[in-house]
């Protein structure tokens, strides 16, 4: 079709954005910040109470925790301790939190170049981190605890209820709410009492403190804290609880919210603490000499409070495991060294300090304006805060759903909590990157690694110059030789021998004897490594240096996970590479010179060790991963997407790789996580074939219950794939040894003795300690002994982990009788914890379920109800009698046997299956040799078929029944008109199609035969043709199959074809031309097809087949040809149309016809033939455009068109 008009078209334009990616951890950079021109800070003593705040009135401290401002990076203060002109650096202070004396005001450093509420400062003790609570062995020190976050505690009476603040200040006892983000789905304190989760189920009574929550806001709340001394053998209601929290006395806190948890509790010997908002601990010191510390521990929030800043050392001098006065480099900080003089650079106080206390964390910073949100760097930058992560993506990517998403009841991965954290910028004892001027003098530093997440491998190198970039400081400064560590003590005090350590060597040193040669370790990257609150007491010898040598102490550790020192996963040289450094200064040389005991004369004090265990305790390092929720992973890079979720117990690992793989043939579908660390203990479990790990929650029956003052060998098996520094609480321990561990990916099952042999501790660890590195595929043996009864806790100090599940109490039992059974277990159960004969002893009876007593304290069953959990199954029956089962009946019909569930039947038997309610259970149905799976029922309902059957979250009692048949295979036999397919006394003829039935695995032949006047003319088997066989054996049948046989008359026909002017008619070499008939002698039983082709110019019109006109087809068949037939073709001549469409203003011609303006024709030409249509405008007129076949070609005047075949 041609048409004539006129078009329009418009242009448009457009812009493309692209989105910067922040800095990583923050927006301050840490390349940014100058380093070691901070001087390290020298933390002074605590000041002891001035004068009771309440009663009972007998503390020797009074300490509050606050939120102030430090000077953390460099600037204000430290321009003038530092010895530069003001306004050399300039970066702002940083919002912390710690401890300081509750009677000192808040701080006010503006003499010194800071500013009113900054830290450090001369006028008061509260600082990050806090000042050193010094303590004397086994003299008992008491402290009131008070929790002072509020938004102005210098104008709060706190000390009154309500609290009072001062007039003019009508905000000034207004809670404060955390500096980080609080997740609230963790297993955490929860002060509003919100509802709570126990394994993801809505409790009955969801008004309680301490659990887990669905909600996915971050909390806003009061803060609770309760202060744990880490290291400290303590009375339990002193040892810092998790869940013995309490808020701070604020005046706005909702009457519906909890002040403490609900295990909190205090020292009461002396009488009741009557301050609000507080507690009253006292410490018994009763221990060797040594370091330890003190930190937040709230429930589900210790990695948040310490990162904000409370932490402080706590040392214990003297006693008879301590040296002599003067042996060791000294003096330390006393209670009348303040803080400008220890911290002023070239005050003669500072230079005469040879033992300092060093805290080494990592911390990552934001820029701020002036509401406190995070911007870029720039003019609108006017303060800086902590950067902590703010959700799960920061971590890995994965963007949810999360656990309480309220349109995915599914999710299980908390929303805001990473399962480590690790931080860009190196701060020590409160700044960044400090420097500290020595002596060429021996210094004894008490090293903490206060890290959350990370592990440092610390050496110290002597700096010779900048890199290639010209520039000191930045990560290719030229390093040169390794100055030692001599390490003298560990977490619980001295080691038995001084211990020289450099990069790949750690050797032990001989009093009176010199350096003896260095004894390699077995990796030769390790140096001074440290877990996270793993302490190291050192001596650094720097006799002997040259004045104004530079020595960097550095790290090597991975700035991610550790499992072990990798060379090529280093922390960046730039940043976490680089910590502090001294700078040898001879004019602070001591008159008369260093007189401590040089390292190699040193004896250090001998410690009593412990005698043989009497009980011998596994547990288990587990990380969980989700129940439910399917992510796509690229083996190199990780998570790339969410895809899924499910109900627990539902998961189907093959639907989600299929699902992966779906997107990407490279990706991994797999479970997302990690969701949780949880610590566990280790069972024999015979359907798994060996020793499995029980992952175990807070919540569940206390598992670890040793008794009073025995000794106990802890073997710790870690399953996962990382390193884990374990504390336990209240007790020292002597590391025992570490052995191999393999452990079988598919079944869990853990054997001892893997790929690597038992090898002794490190010769830094063979002092006690509280803090012990468990690596991956490895069993950690320890040995303590625990000697104050109560209730404690054990946890991993990956505090990250720590707040999510690696924690767990354990409780130190009396045994009066010592039948050991525990007095408070004896008398909850009725019977007399002072006898241990009869049913009262350890082998006694009392429900006569054949369980003794010490089975069923074990276990934890009643001794006097022979089935505990009411389930109808006695507890010595009972694979859980802890947890109600409900039964599937499990029956065979047939010849095949079932497995799974606990049980294991043969042919047409039966048995019940018990599975814990709300558990899973997996059924696999295996048929006998020559049967198969014929139906599944399941509660009277027949099933699709498969090799198992799975119920999950069991709720009620089910039967499931398997039957069996006989394993056939249908052979389908179709012997086509002409012939016959016969096998033994099978057979199929003439145009029937049967089906045999024949055994699995046997060998079919089947016999071809075509009838009189027939011959074979093909054969199918299976669908594909053979030939023309005779025969065909079917070997090994095990899947179904068909044969199909054809057959060809052998009698002669014809078929008589005429075609009548116009066209062809051929079948191969057959040909019937234009007006002729001719006729084809054809085989009976054959296929024949003929094809139509007319003359240029024409087409078919109608074609005949014996008589019958079936249309203007261009082919025809005969199939299995039975008789003669006849055929007519009849064509015409074949006319093209094409259709002129004039519009106003013009005419179309083909030079015979004119189509006039404004009007419409279809004229006829001979199919195939060409013409041209001329357009002519009127006069006034011009072509503006033409169309043809729909498609504008523009304004020409002319249109030719070739072979036309159609209308146009």
């Amino acid at each position: 079709m041609i048409v004539a008009t006129l078009a329009l078209t418009l242009c448009g334009s457009g812009a493309l954005s692209v989105a910067r990616a922040a800095l990583p951890g923050g927006t301050l950079d840490p390349t940014l910040i100058p380093k070691y021109v901070t001087p390290l800070v020298i933390p002074p003593v605590m000041p002891a109470a001035s004068a009771p705040i309440g009663t009972p009135g007998t503390e020797n401290y009074d300490i509050a925790v606050r939120q102030f401002k430090q000077q953390i990076l460099p600037g204000g203060i430290w321009n003038v301790a530092g010895g530069y002109p003001a306004g050399t650096y300039t970066y702002p202070p940083t919002t912390v939190w710690s401890y300081g004396s509750a009677f000192d005001p808040m701080p006010d450093s503006s003499a010194l170049g800071g500013g009113v509420g900054v830290a450090p400062a001369p006028n008061s003790s509260f600082n990050y981190p806090a000042f050193t609570i010094e303590n004397t062995a086994n003299v008992m020190t008491k402290v009131r605890w008070l929790n002072e976050l509020v938004q102005d505690p210098s104008n709060c009476d706190t000390t009154t209820m309500p609290p009072t603040p001062a007039e003019g200040f009508p905000n000034a006892c207004n809670f404060l709410p955390h500096l980080l983000p609080v997740d609230q789905t963790l297993h955490w304190a929860n002060p509003p009492k919100a509802d709570c989760l126990v394994d993801g189920m809505m409790m009955t009574d969801p008004l309680r403190t301490d659990c887990e929550t669905l909600n996915q806001a971050p909390y806003v709340g009061p803060v609770p804290i309760v202060i744990h001394v880490h290291g400290a053998h303590v009375n339990p209601q002193s040892d810092g609880y998790p869940e013995a929290w309490w808020l701070p006395n604020a005046d706005n806190i909702p009457g519906t919210y909890a002040k403490t948890g609900s295990r909190y509790g205090q020292w009461t010997d002396d009488g009741a603490n009557n301050v609000p908002g507080s507690a009253f601990f006292a410490y018994e010191n009763s221990q060797e000499a040594t370091t330890i510390w003190y930190h937040d521990h709230a429930m589900g929030m210790t990695r948040l409070n310490v990162y904000a800043g409370p932490a402080g050392f706590w040392l214990i001098r003297g006693g008879s495991n301590d040296t002599a006065p003067g042996v060791l480099p000294g003096p330390a900080p006393d209670a009348d060294d303040l803080t400008v003089p220890l911290n002023v650079v070239g005050n003669p106080k500072r230079n005469s300090i040879r033992e300092i206390p060093i805290a080494i964390q990592d911390r990552s910073f934001d820029w701020v304006d002036a509401n406190g949100t995070p911007v870029a760097a720039g003019a609108s930058a006017v303060g800086t805060k902590l950067w902590y992560p703010t959700s799960r993506v920061d971590f890995d990517g994965f963007s949810g759903p999360y656990l309480g998403d309220a349109t995915d009841a599914n999710a299980d991965i908390s929303a805001i909590w990473n399962p480590e954290a690790f931080f860009n910028t190196f701060v020590v004892n409160g700044v960044t990157w400090p420097a500290l001027n020595v002596a060429q003098e021996r210094y004894r530093f008490r090293l903490l690694n206060g890290c959350n997440s990370r592990t440092l491998n610390l050496a110290m190198r002597v700096v010779t110059g900048p890199g290639l970039d010209g520039i000191y400081n930045t990560g290719d400064d030229v390093l040169g030789a390794e100055i030692p560590f001599f390490q003298i003590g560990g977490d619980q005090g001295f080691l038995p021998k001084v211990t020289m350590i450099q990069t790949g060597f750690m050797t032990q040193l001989t009093p009176g004897q010199p350096l003896p040669t260095v004894t390699p370790t077995p990796d030769d990257m390790q140096a001074l490594l440290l877990m996270p609150a793993e302490r190291a007491d050192v001596v650094v010898d720097f006799t002997g240096i040259a004045n104004g040598t530079r020595i960097r102490i550095v790290n090597t550790a991975d700035d991610g996970p550790f499992a072990g020192l990798d060379p090529l996963a280093v922390a960046d040289p730039a940043t976490t590479g680089q910590v502090m450094e001294f700078v040898v200064d001879a004019s602070i040389n001591k008159a008369g010179g260093d007189t401590s005991t040089a390292v190699t004369a040193l004896v250090l004090p001998a410690d009593t060790p412990l005698g043989a265990a009497s009980n011998t305790r596994q547990v288990s390092l587990n990380e969980m991963v989700s129940e439910t929720t399917c992510i796509a992973m690229d083996a190199m890079e990780g998570f790339v997407q969410f895809l899924y979720t499910v109900p627990a117990g539902t998961f189907d690992p093959v639907a989600c790789q299929n699902a992966a793989q779906a997107i990407d043939s490279t990706y991994i579908g797999d479970l997302a996580g990690p969701r949780q660390a949880r610590l566990g203990t280790v069972v024999d479990d015979p359907m798994a074939g060996g020793l499995v790990s029980v992952p175990q929650r807070w919540q569940e029956p206390i598992t670890q219950n040793p008794l009073l003052d025995s000794t106990e060998l802890w073997e710790i098996y870690n399953a996962t794939m990382d390193a884990h520094p374990i504390h336990v609480h209240l007790v020292r321990f002597e590391i025992v040894e570490r052995e191999g561990l393999a452990i079988d990916p598919l079944t869990g099952v853990m054997t001892p003795g893997g790929p690597t042999t038992v090898t002794s501790p490190r010769f830094n660890e063979l002092g006690f300690k509280d803090t012990v590195a468990a690596y991956p595929d490895q069993i950690t043996r320890l040995k303590a002994k625990f000697d104050i009864p109560g209730l404690y806790v054990w946890h991993c100090h990956i505090v990250e982990h720590e707040d999510n599940e690696m924690m767990l109490p354990f409780e130190v039992l009396v045994d009066t009788d010592s039948d050991g059974l525990p007095d408070n277990w004896e008398v909850a159960n009725n019977l007399d914890p002072n006898s241990a004969t009869g049913i009262n002893g350890a082998a006694g009876d009392p429900d006569g379920d054949g369980l003794t007593n010490l089975d069923e304290m074990t276990m934890g069953t009643n001794p006097r109800n022979a089935d505990t959990d009411g389930d109808g199954r006695w507890d010595n029956l009972d694979t859980n009698p802890l947890m109600f089962d409900y039964a599937v009946f499990v029956k065979t019909v047939g010849s095949g046997s079932v497995a799974g569930g606990g049980i294991s039947i043969t042919a047409n038997s039966s048995a019940n299956s018990y599975v814990e309610a709300g558990g899973a259970a997996t059924y696999v149905f295996t048929p006998d040799a020559g049967y198969k799976i014929s139906k599944i029922a399941v509660d009277g309902v027949f099933q699709p078929l498969g090799s198992s059957y799975a119920v999950a979250g069991i709720g009620a009692n089910h039967e499931v029944v398997v039957y069996f048949g006989e394993d056939t295979y249908p052979i389908v036999a179709n012997a086509k008109i002409g012939g016959t397919i016969a096998n033994g006394a099978f057979s199929a003829s003439n145009g029937v199609a049967k089906t045999l039935n024949v055994p699995a695995n046997s060998d079919q032949t089947f016999t071809i035969s075509a009838l009189p006047g027939y011959r074979i003319s093909r054969v199918a088997i299976d669908g594909t043709f053979v030939g023309a066989i005779s025969s065909h054996t079917f070997t090994a049948v095990n899947v179904n199959h068909d044969i199909t046989a054809y057959f060809e008359s052998t009698t002669a026909y014809t078929v008589t074809v005429d075609s009548r002017v116009g066209g062809t008619v051929t079948n191969g070499a057959f040909s019937v031309n234009s007006g002729t008939t001719s006729t084809l002698s054809v085989t009976g039983g054959t296929d024949q097809t003929f094809s139509i082709t007319p003359l240029a110019g024409y087409k078919i019109s109608r074609v005949a087949v014996d008589g019958t006109f079936i249309g203007a087809v261009t082919t025809f068949s005969f199939n299995n040809v039975s008789a003669s037939h006849s055929v007519v073709v009849y064509y015409v001549v074949d006319n093209a149309t094409v259709q002129l469409d004039a519009r106003l203003g013009g005419s179309i011609s083909d030079g015979t016809t004119t189509v006039a303006s404004g009007t419409f024709r279809t004229l006829s030409y001979p199919a195939g033939s060409n013409q041209t249509f001329t357009i002519t405008p009127l006069p006034g007129y011009s072509i503006l455009r033409v169309a043809v076949d729909g498609v504008w070609v523009g304004a020409v005047g002319s249109v030719p068109m070739n072979s036309i075949t159609s209308g146009a």
